[in-house]
């Protein structure tokens, strides 16, 4: 959706930015990725606030990949606090899982699972079922470094479940990965085996 506020030619070349940014990043061009995320926020910023907030989570994502947690926090709170303005419970939850994976990889693992339960509650209440498959397989993860066998199982084949429906083959792939690894940990060879060689035939 396109408002008044931002001019025809300006969104596009938003757009253009946005898109340009992330085949940069893709290409492993990241200096120069940021610097067209960082143009297309300052094309969207506080005229179209869907598409600043869709921004602000790129530009977050791309510091948390580059190492820097508290700039990646500080862009997915402007993301989440627009989310709030508006109302987009969606949003809000896609924000949440990404601060489960900020606080995953600074090894509070409780903090990570808060956010990835709470954001699995909002997907279940928009009915957004890929959102809900990624939070169960995040949730998942949690407890299996945590040595929380059956509950990483639990929440593992839940997720499988709602990815087959869904027709997501790669995020299958991954969900059965895991299980076979889980299966091999518990001294499941056999079933891991064949998990395992599901999970190639996807890939």
């Amino acid at each position: 959706e396109r408002f008044s506020d931002v001019p025809v030619r300006q969104e596009i070349r938003g757009r253009i930015h946005h898109q340009l940014a992330w085949l940069l990043q893709i290409s492993g061009r990241g200096d120069a990725s940021l610097l067209h995320f960082k143009n297309a926020l300052s094309i969207f910023k506080g005229a179209q606030r869907s598409k600043e907030s869709e921004v602000l989570g790129c530009i977050a994502f791309h510091h948390r990949e580059h190492g820097r947690i508290d700039e990646a926090r500080s862009f997915y709170e402007q993301a989440i606090n627009i989310h709030e303005e508006m109302g987009d419970r969606g949003g809000m939850g896609n924000v949440l899982g990404s601060f489960g994976h900020i606080h995953r990889d600074q090894g509070d693992t409780q903090a990570a699972l808060a956010c990835f339960q709470e954001a699995l509650a909002i997907h279940k209440d928009v009915q957004n079922r890929n959102g809900e498959a990624l939070n169960l397989g995040n949730i998942a993860i949690v407890y299996h470094e945590n040595g929380q066998i059956e509950d990483a199982a639990e929440h593992y084949e839940a997720a499988l479940t709602i990815h087959r429906d869904l027709g997501n083959l790669r995020n299958e792939g991954i969900i059965l990965g895991n299980l076979a690894i889980l299966h091999q940990v518990q001294g499941n060879i056999s079933d891991g085996l064949t998990l395992a060689h599901e999970a190639l035939a996807i890939h």
